[in-house]
């Protein structure tokens, strides 16, 4: 919109949640409202013009600063001065237009011109057609709704730009390579505002079709986790929730539980660039985590994480054999193995989860020691297996 402040503002958050399309964002910004500016354009008050024509059965005039018909029910008028319009905002009150004093208004019909006010500065005049006595009391009623009608669609209007320069600035905190650290911290601090000792803790939401379902994602998070900074659709299947408080309760975020979906949570960082670090983390996570429903915590992950960073050059150079012999590999037994690690290398729960006979899961475990040289029931050997399953081999 014209003249809409810029949404990089600093503004007190609070613990409401304040929702727009794409994006829950918890901010007040009350004491900004002095500062806000308002044009009203055509397409303005052409939407007001639309709202309102399929249940008000009079014809009705929206005029800007200038007098000028920006819109109107009968579109032959639009762009024609209207000089009772200017009369209005010449004297900043109603200007009544009868059959006694029509003449002293070119271009005019009668009825009623009122003006319309935005933060109590005059933006330009609505009329309405019809004889004065019977349009007045309707005249003053679609006065207040009109006024009302552009605060709404300015804060909507408002609220879309918001969205869309946080996920520009979140693309840019986020992107593998930052390319102006500085520039994004700067950038951050109108959105985020910045406290000393802030941690923050980004949860990640992963499935087809993730950000559709936005409103519902924030319904189910809230009541595990008020403390909401904001809430987005970063990308088609991913939103990005950011989590702030003084000491983030564990308990707290492993109540995180939405159905189909992938959760991953970040770890608790200090400041902007934290959030980064908490982001890169959770996304690490996703990549290593299929299951979906609860969450996954980088606490629970620790080592999968810093395994994550051998170079896969080092592996495949190190276990050249082993990684030869691993995939050629029947996946039965490969998945064997992956159910074994999962059930603790226990012998019982592991056939018992694969639905075979304890004798056929021994036999497999010594088929996988005689074809990769790494025995399941030695330490060492079943963390370099494990250690060549996280790496994809």
């Amino acid at each position: 919109m014209e003249g809409s402040m810029s949404p990089f503002r600093r503004g007190k958050l609070i613990h409401r949640s304040f929702s727009g399309n794409d994006t829950i964002m918890k901010r007040d910004s009350s004491s900004n409202k002095g500062g806000r500016r308002m044009n009203l354009t055509q397409h303005l008050a052409e939407e007001v013009i639309r709202r309102l024509e399929k249940n008000i059965p009079f014809a009705m005039n929206m005029m800007d600063k200038r007098g000028m018909m920006i819109a109107s029910t009968n579109p032959n008028r639009v762009g024609d001065i209207h000089s009772g319009a200017q009369e209005v905002i010449q004297r900043l009150e109603t200007v009544i237009i009868d059959e006694n004093n029509q003449h002293q208004f070119p271009n005019t019909k009668k009825g009623v011109n009122v003006p319309l006010y935005f933060d109590d500065k005059i933006i330009g005049v609505f009329g309405i057609t019809g004889e004065p006595e019977e349009v007045l009391p309707i005249a003053k009623v679609l006065k207040v709704t009109v006024e009302i009608m552009i605060e709404q669609i300015f804060q909507e209007r408002e609220q879309f730009h918001s969205e869309q320069m946080l996920q520009h600035w979140l693309q840019k905190l986020f992107h593998p390579l930052l390319v102006n650290e500085e520039e994004v911290v700067e950038d951050g601090k109108w959105l985020i505002p910045e406290e000393e000792a802030a941690r923050y803790q980004i949860v990640l939401i992963q499935g087809e079709g993730a950000s559709f379902h936005l409103r519902d994602i924030e319904r189910q998070i809230a009541r595990a986790c008020p403390d909401i900074l904001f809430i987005t659709a970063f990308q088609k299947d991913e939103v990005v929730l950011c989590l702030k408080q003084e000491e983030p309760s564990m308990n707290q975020v492993r109540k995180l539980s939405i159905a189909d979906f992938s959760v991953a949570v970040g770890t608790k960082e200090l400041g902007i660039l934290g959030m980064r670090k908490s982001y890169m983390y959770a996304k690490q996570l996703l990549t290593d985590v299929k299951e979906k429903g609860n969450p996954a915590l980088v606490e629970d992950y620790k080592l999968e994480i810093v395994t994550a960073h051998i170079p896969r050059e080092e592996m495949t150079h190190v276990f050249a054999d082993e990684i030869k012999a691993l995939n050629q590999l029947q996946e039965e037994y490969r998945h064997t193995l992956k159910m074994y690690i999962r059930q603790h290398f226990q012998l019982s729960s592991t056939a018992k989860a694969l639905h075979i006979h304890r004798n056929t899961l021994n036999y497999r475990l010594e088929m996988i020691e005689k074809k990769v040289g790494l025995s399941p029931k030695n330490a060492r050997d079943i963390f370099s297996l494990w250690l060549l399953l996280q790496h994809g081999t």
